[in-house]
This record gives C-alpha cells, sequence and structure tokens, in this order.
C-alpha cells in the first residue's frame, strides 16, 4: 500500500477529489451534489441532458474509495467514499428502482426499473441494447457486497418478476450471461431458490465470451447468496419507507409491459379513506379566506373615496375659507346621494354647525 498510495491516490483524484485548490484534477468530476447522483460522462451539456446508465458501478467505484480508505487507515479518504456511496444508493432506489409506493413518473412508463436517466428523459433501454433483461442486469453488476443495499426485499418483490420474465421470454439471457444478475437479484427475497439457480447454471454463463458473466464466477454468485441473500416469506416485504397514504405498498407501479413479455403487474388502486373530508375542509378555508379579503378590500375602497371626497371639499373652498365654491362636489353626491340644503340651516335660521363643513346632507 505504500509502494502504490500515491498512484492510487490519484486515481481516487480523477473522479472524487474534494479540493478546489488541486491544480491537476477538478473536483468530483462526475458527482452532481445537485441531485444527488452521478453522471456517465460528468457534467456537461446534451440534448436530453446529462445522462447516466448504470448505477451499480457508480456505486461500486465509491464502494472501492472507502474500503481503500478503511484499509490503508485513511479516514478523510473512507468518508469521501462512504458519502458518495450513500448518496448514490439513495438516489438509485429512488430514480431507478422504481418506487412502487409513489408516483414518481408518469403511468405511461410502464416499468419498475429505469434504463438510462437524462434530465430530461428517462429510457428503458441501455447503450448496447434494449431487450429488458439488459436494463435489469446493468444496474446490478458487478455482484459485489454493496448491491444489496440498492436491491431492497420491498422493491425487488415486483421487480424481479420483471427481471425473471425478460430471462424466460429470451434465451440470449443464459447466453451472454445476464441470468446470473437475475441470480443475484432473487437472492434478496429468496436466497434457497436463488442458490438451486445458482448451482444448476451451465459452465459457458461465466466463459470469456459471455458479456454478462465473464467478470463474475460461480464461487462469487454462491457467496453473495450466503452471505447476503435473504430467506423467501409467505407475506410482502414491508418498506423501510414512512408509510405513504396515498398508493398501498403492494400495488405495482406500473399497468402494462411490452405485449412480448406475459407477466402483468396488479392493477393499482387508490386507497379510500378520509382525504375527501380534508380535502372539503381545504377548500372551505380558502372560501373563508377569500370572503375576508373580499370585504376587507371593501372597506378599504368606501375610507379611500371618504378620504378623497373631503380632500376635494377642502380645495375647493371660497377664499374666506368658509363656504364652498358653486361647483364643489359634495360627499352625498360622491357617495352617489341627492344633494338638498341642510335641514339644520332651514329649521332655525341659523348657520349650521355643519355648514363649514359641507352643505349638503345625504337623503336616502
Amino acid at each position: 500500500a505504500k509502494k502504490y498510495n500515491e498512484k492510487v491516490l490519484a486515481l481516487i483524484r480523477d473522479i472524487a477529489n474534494p479540493s478546489p485548490n488541486d491544480e491537476y484534477f477538478t473536483t468530483f468530476r462526475y458527482f452532481d451534489f445537485f441531485v444527488g447522483h452521478s453522471w456517465a460522462l460528468g457534467i456537461y451539456s446534451d440534448p436530453n441532458g446529462k445522462g447516466q446508465e448504470s448505477t451499480s458501478e457508480a456505486v461500486n467505484a465509491w464502494y472501492g474509495i472507502y474500503l481503500y480508505g478503511q484499509a490503508t487507515q485513511q479516514p478523510e479518504v473512507s468518508l469521501i467514499g462512504e458519502t458518495l456511496l450513500l448518496m448514490e444508493v439513495h438516489s438509485t432506489n429512488f430514480y431507478w428502482h422504481v418506487p412502487q409506493n409513489i408516483e414518481i413518473y408518469p403511468r405511461g412508463y410502464s416499468h419498475t426499473m429505469v434504463g438510462i436517466l437524462h434530465d430530461l428523459i428517462i429510457e428503458f433501454q441501455t447503450y448496447f441494447g434494449a431487450a429488458g433483461f439488459f436494463v435489469h442486469g446493468i444496474q446490478l453488476l458487478p455482484i459485489t457486497p454493496v448491491v444489496h443495499m440498492m436491491f431492497h426485499p420491498n422493491w425487488v418483490q415486483d421487480g424481479f418478476l420483471r427481471f425473471k420474465a425478460y430471462c424466460e421470454h429470451d434465451p440470449f439471457c443464459t447466453d451472454s450471461g445476464f441470468v446470473t444478475f437475475m441470480i443475484a437479484e432473487q437472492a434478496m427475497i429468496d436466497k434457497e431458490g436463488a442458490w438451486k439457480a445458482a448451482q444448476q447454471l451451465p459452465d459457458k454463463v461465466f466463459s470469456i465470451d459471455t458479456a454478462g458473466g465473464n467478470g463474475n464466477s460461480r464461487t462469487n454468485t454462491l457467496w453473495f447468496i450466503a452471505a447476503w441473500g435473504n430467506h423467501k416469506r409467505n407475506r410482502r416485504w414491508p418498506s423501510d419507507e414512512p408509510e405513504c397514504r396515498a398508493w398501498e405498498f403492494h400495488a405495482d407501479s406500473t399497468q402494462k409491459v411490452a405485449p412480448a413479455h406475459r407477466y402483468l403487474p396488479p392493477p393499482r388502486h387508490r386507497v379510500h379513506g378520509t382525504g375527501w373530508a380534508a380535502e372539503a375542509a381545504m377548500w372551505l378555508l380558502l372560501l373563508c379566506v377569500l370572503a375576508t379579503l373580499v370585504g376587507a378590500a371593501y372597506v378599504m375602497r368606501q375610507r379611500i373615496v371618504h378620504t378623497y371626497a373631503i380632500l376635494q371639499s377642502h380645495a375647493r373652498r371660497s377664499p374666506d375659507g368658509q363656504t364652498p365654491l358653486a361647483s364643489a362636489p359634495s360627499l352625498t353626491e360622491t357617495y352617489g346621494g341627492t344633494g338638498q340644503e341642510s335641514p339644520h340651516a332651514s329649521r332655525t335660521g341659523q348657520e349650521s354647525p355643519y355648514a363649514s363643513q359641507s352643505q349638503w346632507s345625504l337623503v336616502s
């Protein structure tokens, strides 16, 4: 480690350099802290926006940095790897492994997995093929311990059915070696079944000629199943996330798949409860607020008109400052009433105490 430490750190700095003062490497070349995950080709401009295909490859990159920091007792290096790792895993389980309890994408996207995520679009395909088992498999390689953090049983119990259907439909899933990723995913909800399936795989699955299996081995597959697999349950796996009352957990977020595949997920249903009462209360509160605002606006208008009329009345007084000019408008006229001589002057023969302010009264 001492002999190659600087060389290894140079590789780490290339993709996860934390220092803006580094003269040789940019900071966090691939990771976007704003969205919480990496972009496959770094931060660059693209018509569809930045994109990423294999989340598991990104996760394993950060996992490698974390392990190197642990092995060489460099806590700063380990912390950087762990931070990026946990953020990438969290985003993977939200954007790529389509949640079953949250409607994050339009219902027109009828898949449980995203192949390539862009800023502007999502695709159910890979850069090297559109087969369904390619899409699922590319999100699981390489098979290492950290993979189990990305494949929670709550999602796998639905996602695995799709993966299995794609592989059963096309023999190339086995011939290409991608079947090993399906078995690794199966281990998350049925380690006994996955163990049996791995033992029955033909040797050619792990040959150098298979794109999916040549980086793996039967031994590694069996070790992963034994170490990180979960025993099969007779009931649904719950979610670790807070309960979502808008959708049922057992409901699939997709409604149909391509006609070539036989697996159809169960329909999704809304949970009916007291939601209508809360919505009615919200609308009632909104109406009360609007009524209050309208009333306040009307009162304010009356006050403004009244003030304006008084100012006009004072502005049109005669030079002696006592009697208004003949053309001076009254408060009555301003408010839309009828002009008439004040009864206070006609009855007593004396000037009304109100005459200095206005010679008009409001006759209803």
